[in-house]
Protein backbone atom coordinates (compact mmCIF):
# COMPACT_ATOMS: atom_id res chain seq x y z
CA UNK A 1 0.00 0.00 0.00
CA UNK A 2 1.56 3.27 -1.27
CA UNK A 3 1.93 5.87 1.63
CA UNK A 4 0.45 9.14 1.71
CA UNK A 5 3.86 10.64 0.20
CA UNK A 6 3.96 8.11 -2.73
CA UNK A 7 0.52 9.59 -3.44
CA UNK A 8 1.22 13.44 -3.09
CA UNK A 9 4.46 12.47 -5.58
CA UNK A 10 2.32 11.08 -8.55
CA UNK A 11 -0.70 13.51 -8.17
CA UNK A 12 2.23 16.03 -8.43
CA UNK A 13 3.80 14.12 -11.36
CA UNK A 14 0.22 14.22 -13.06
CA UNK A 15 0.23 17.95 -12.23
CA UNK A 16 3.63 19.11 -12.89
CA UNK A 17 5.85 17.00 -15.02
CA UNK A 18 9.27 17.24 -14.68
CA UNK A 19 8.87 18.86 -11.20
CA UNK A 20 7.04 16.94 -9.00
CA UNK A 21 10.02 14.89 -7.81
CA UNK A 22 11.85 18.47 -6.50
CA UNK A 23 8.66 20.24 -5.58
CA UNK A 24 6.61 17.83 -3.84
CA UNK A 25 9.34 16.39 -1.14
CA UNK A 26 8.99 19.17 1.94
CA UNK A 27 11.82 20.55 2.84
CA UNK A 28 13.89 20.01 5.77
CA UNK A 29 11.68 20.80 9.02
CA UNK A 30 13.26 24.18 10.88
CA UNK A 31 10.40 23.93 13.37
CA UNK A 32 11.09 20.98 15.85
CA UNK A 33 7.31 21.58 16.31
CA UNK A 34 6.75 19.66 12.96
CA UNK A 35 5.71 15.88 13.23
CA UNK A 36 6.85 13.52 10.29
CA UNK A 37 4.06 12.16 8.74
CA UNK A 38 5.68 9.03 8.09
CA UNK A 39 7.35 7.84 11.18
CA UNK A 40 4.17 9.34 13.35
CA UNK A 41 3.09 7.26 16.14
CA UNK A 42 -0.09 7.97 17.60
CA UNK A 43 0.25 6.89 20.59
CA UNK A 44 3.29 8.77 21.26
CA UNK A 45 3.38 11.67 23.52
CA UNK A 46 4.08 15.09 21.82
CA UNK A 47 5.98 17.32 24.11
CA UNK A 48 6.26 21.23 23.58
CA UNK A 49 9.62 22.18 24.11
CA UNK A 50 10.26 25.54 25.52
CA UNK A 51 13.70 27.63 25.18
CA UNK A 52 15.56 28.23 28.84
CA UNK A 53 14.72 30.27 30.78
CA UNK A 54 17.78 33.36 30.48
CA UNK A 55 18.72 34.40 34.32
CA UNK A 56 19.88 37.68 34.35
CA UNK A 57 22.64 38.89 37.02
CA UNK A 58 20.94 41.72 39.24
CA UNK A 59 22.77 45.23 38.28
CA UNK A 60 25.32 46.21 41.33
CA UNK A 61 24.09 48.98 43.41
CA UNK A 62 25.79 52.11 42.70
CA UNK A 63 28.68 53.03 45.24
CA UNK A 64 27.16 56.40 47.33
CA UNK A 65 29.99 58.34 46.67
CA UNK A 66 30.33 61.44 50.03
CA UNK A 67 29.59 64.76 48.40
CA UNK A 68 32.45 67.16 48.80
CA UNK A 69 30.56 69.46 50.63
CA UNK A 70 30.05 66.92 53.26
CA UNK A 71 33.63 66.35 53.58
CA UNK A 72 34.31 69.60 54.04
CA UNK A 73 32.27 70.04 57.10
CA UNK A 74 34.42 67.67 58.51
CA UNK A 75 36.89 69.24 61.01
CA UNK A 76 40.11 67.27 61.31
CA UNK A 77 42.03 69.33 63.50
CA UNK A 78 39.93 70.46 66.37
CA UNK A 79 42.16 70.73 69.39
CA UNK A 80 41.67 68.24 72.31
CA UNK A 81 40.44 69.45 75.13
CA UNK A 82 43.32 68.65 77.65
CA UNK A 83 42.46 70.15 80.50
CA UNK A 84 39.19 67.90 80.50
CA UNK A 85 41.15 65.13 79.36
CA UNK A 86 43.78 65.53 82.22
CA UNK A 87 40.58 65.72 84.99
CA UNK A 88 39.31 62.61 83.98
CA UNK A 89 42.55 60.32 84.57
CA UNK A 90 43.25 61.96 87.42
CA UNK A 91 39.99 61.16 88.73
CA UNK A 92 40.55 57.14 88.04
CA UNK A 93 43.96 57.90 89.63
CA UNK A 94 42.13 59.10 92.38
CA UNK A 95 40.00 56.21 92.75
CA UNK A 96 42.42 53.58 92.26
CA UNK A 97 44.43 54.84 95.24
CA UNK A 98 41.51 54.70 97.41
CA UNK A 99 40.40 51.41 96.84
CA UNK A 100 44.56 50.88 97.13
CA UNK A 101 44.24 52.59 100.53
CA UNK A 102 41.72 50.67 101.42
CA UNK A 103 42.89 47.34 101.05
CA UNK A 104 46.16 48.23 102.66
CA UNK A 105 44.66 49.27 105.53
CA UNK A 106 42.59 46.17 105.55
CA UNK A 107 39.10 48.18 104.88
CA UNK A 108 37.15 46.37 102.51
CA UNK A 109 33.55 46.38 103.20
CA UNK A 110 32.86 42.79 104.62
CA UNK A 111 36.10 44.01 107.05
CA UNK A 112 34.18 47.19 108.22
CA UNK A 113 31.04 45.34 108.60
CA UNK A 114 32.23 42.84 110.91
CA UNK A 115 34.62 45.59 112.66
CA UNK A 116 31.43 48.03 113.03
CA UNK A 117 29.95 44.88 114.87
CA UNK A 118 32.91 43.59 117.16
CA UNK A 119 33.47 47.14 118.45
CA UNK A 120 30.84 47.26 121.05
CA UNK A 121 32.25 43.92 121.95
CA UNK A 122 34.55 43.82 125.00
CA UNK A 123 38.01 44.40 123.78
CA UNK A 124 40.93 41.51 123.79
CA UNK A 125 43.01 44.31 125.66
CA UNK A 126 41.09 46.46 128.04
CA UNK A 127 43.83 48.76 128.74
CA UNK A 128 43.68 50.19 124.62
CA UNK A 129 41.25 53.10 124.00
CA UNK A 130 39.51 53.83 121.03
CA UNK A 131 38.71 56.92 119.49
CA UNK A 132 36.72 58.34 116.29
CA UNK A 133 37.75 61.32 115.29
CA UNK A 134 37.79 63.50 111.81
CA UNK A 135 40.68 64.87 110.13
CA UNK A 136 40.53 68.63 109.87
CA UNK A 137 43.94 68.90 107.36
CA UNK A 138 46.18 68.99 110.34
CA UNK A 139 44.91 67.23 112.99
CA UNK A 140 42.07 64.49 113.86
CA UNK A 141 39.09 66.27 115.77
CA UNK A 142 37.25 63.61 117.78
CA UNK A 143 33.83 63.38 118.79
CA UNK A 144 33.65 65.38 122.14
CA UNK A 145 35.74 67.91 120.31
CA UNK A 146 39.42 66.54 121.52
CA UNK A 147 42.18 67.42 119.28
CA UNK A 148 44.63 64.69 118.51
CA UNK A 149 47.79 65.52 116.51
CA UNK A 150 48.98 63.31 113.50
CA UNK A 151 52.11 62.75 112.38
CA UNK A 152 52.46 65.25 108.96
CA UNK A 153 54.50 62.11 107.25
CA UNK A 154 51.61 59.11 107.92
CA UNK A 155 48.83 62.58 106.68
CA UNK A 156 50.92 63.22 103.38
CA UNK A 157 51.27 59.65 102.52
CA UNK A 158 48.30 58.26 103.49
CA UNK A 159 46.65 61.89 101.39
CA UNK A 160 44.37 62.10 104.05
CA UNK A 161 41.59 65.41 103.30
CA UNK A 162 39.91 67.41 105.25
CA UNK A 163 36.63 65.47 106.03
CA UNK A 164 38.15 61.82 106.21
CA UNK A 165 36.85 59.74 109.48
CA UNK A 166 39.45 57.95 111.41
CA UNK A 167 39.89 55.44 114.07
CA UNK A 168 42.92 56.67 117.02
CA UNK A 169 44.09 53.22 118.72
CA UNK A 170 45.70 54.15 121.92
CA UNK A 171 47.65 51.41 122.88
CA UNK A 172 48.85 50.55 126.79
CA UNK A 173 52.25 51.85 126.36
CA UNK A 174 50.95 54.96 124.84
CA UNK A 175 51.72 54.41 121.25
CA UNK A 176 49.42 56.08 119.10
CA UNK A 177 47.92 54.08 115.73
CA UNK A 178 45.49 56.10 113.02
CA UNK A 179 43.58 54.30 110.64
CA UNK A 180 41.52 55.99 107.91
CA UNK A 181 37.99 53.97 107.83
CA UNK A 182 36.25 56.27 106.17
CA UNK A 183 37.05 58.26 103.40
CA UNK A 184 35.15 61.49 102.29
CA UNK A 185 34.46 61.86 98.89
CA UNK A 186 37.25 63.64 96.95
CA UNK A 187 37.68 66.01 93.86
CA UNK A 188 40.51 66.73 92.20
CA UNK A 189 42.87 69.80 90.45
CA UNK A 190 45.28 71.87 89.44
CA UNK A 191 47.25 74.28 90.59
CA UNK A 192 50.31 76.22 91.53
CA UNK A 193 52.73 75.84 94.49
CA UNK A 194 53.50 78.99 96.30
CA UNK A 195 54.92 80.36 99.69
CA UNK A 196 54.30 82.64 102.66
CA UNK A 197 57.42 84.18 103.45
CA UNK A 198 55.61 85.18 106.32
CA UNK A 199 55.60 82.37 107.89
CA UNK A 200 56.94 79.91 105.63
CA UNK A 201 53.42 78.22 105.05
CA UNK A 202 52.90 76.32 101.79
CA UNK A 203 50.22 76.87 99.57
CA UNK A 204 48.46 75.29 96.40
CA UNK A 205 46.35 78.23 94.47
CA UNK A 206 43.97 77.14 91.97
CA UNK A 207 40.73 78.81 90.63
CA UNK A 208 41.49 82.26 92.74
CA UNK A 209 41.60 80.47 95.91
CA UNK A 210 44.50 78.99 98.17
CA UNK A 211 44.59 75.61 100.13
CA UNK A 212 47.14 74.99 102.63
CA UNK A 213 49.27 72.10 102.22
CA UNK A 214 51.35 70.09 104.42
CA UNK A 215 55.28 70.89 104.42
CA UNK A 216 55.79 67.31 104.30
CA UNK A 217 54.66 67.09 101.34
CA UNK A 218 56.65 69.56 99.64
CA UNK A 219 60.00 68.41 101.48
CA UNK A 220 59.05 64.36 99.93
CA UNK A 221 59.22 66.10 96.22
CA UNK A 222 61.41 68.36 96.88
CA UNK A 223 59.17 71.22 95.21
CA UNK A 224 59.87 74.65 95.18
CA UNK A 225 57.16 78.06 94.30
CA UNK A 226 55.54 77.99 90.72
CA UNK A 227 55.51 73.92 90.38
CA UNK A 228 52.62 72.84 89.25
CA UNK A 229 50.74 70.55 92.09
CA UNK A 230 47.79 68.15 91.40
CA UNK A 231 45.93 68.12 94.43
CA UNK A 232 42.76 66.86 96.32
CA UNK A 233 39.96 68.06 98.00
CA UNK A 234 36.74 67.37 99.99
CA UNK A 235 33.82 67.58 97.21
CA UNK A 236 30.56 68.73 99.43
CA UNK A 237 32.32 70.74 102.27
CA UNK A 238 34.36 73.87 102.51
CA UNK A 239 38.34 73.26 102.25
CA UNK A 240 40.99 75.06 103.66
CA UNK A 241 43.61 72.19 102.98
CA UNK A 242 44.67 70.03 100.12
CA UNK A 243 46.12 66.99 100.37
CA UNK A 244 49.45 66.91 97.11
CA UNK A 245 49.18 63.47 95.18
CA UNK A 246 51.45 64.74 92.81
CA UNK A 247 54.09 67.35 91.58
CA UNK A 248 55.17 68.32 88.18
CA UNK A 249 58.22 70.51 88.18
CA UNK A 250 59.12 73.58 86.19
Amino acid sequence: MNSITDLINDKAEEIFPGQASTNATPAPAQDDNIIDLENYDENEIFEEKTEPEIKTEPEPEAKMEPKTEDLDNISTDSPLDLEKLKSKLYSIKDQLDAVIRLVTDGKMIANETAEEKTESAPKENPDEKIIHGVFDGEKMISEDNKEYSIPPNYASKSKLVEGDTLKLTITNNGRFIYKQIKPTERIRKVGALVKDPANDQWYVQAENKKYKVLTASITFYKSKPGDEVVFMVAKDIPNTWAAVDNIVKK
